[in-house]
């Protein structure tokens, strides 16, 4: 998605992406809120610092996505992510936050027609 007018039709699959999240454990990983519902996340450790979610757009109106720094817990073991855990929203109670640490919140409206 770039600049302008996010229009699409019901049904159709559409892609945020973002370049440039950082490399710490709070900035590299943004929760994804579709209408302020937990959705999933995002995530661009790998692919140095270039995110992409893929969403379909649902239920025609007005809706809002909302994009937030989070830590994603999981299980390590000898260094290595085995797997996801639950994603722990950090927003707005991170320590570092509290200490200046600053992180970008996204907010996009998208419009959804039949």
């Amino acid at each position: 998605m770039g600049t302008g007018s996010y229009t699409f039709k019901e049904g159709q699959e559409f892609t945020v992406s973002i370049l440039g999240v950082g490399w710490t454990q709070l900035d590299n990983t943004l929760a994804v809120d579709y209408d302020n519902s937990y959705i999933g996340y995002g995530c661009g450790f790998h692919s140095n610092g270039y995110m992409a979610v893929h969403l379909t757009a649902t239920r025609t109106g007005i809706h809002i996505i909302d994009l937030y720094p989070l830590a994603v817990l999981g299980v390590a073991e000898r260094g290595h992510l085995l797997r996801h855990g639950a994603a722990a929203l950090r927003y707005h109670d991170d320590p570092g936050l509290a200490l200046g640490y600053q992180v970008p919140t996204i907010h996009l409206a998208i419009r959804i027609v039949k």
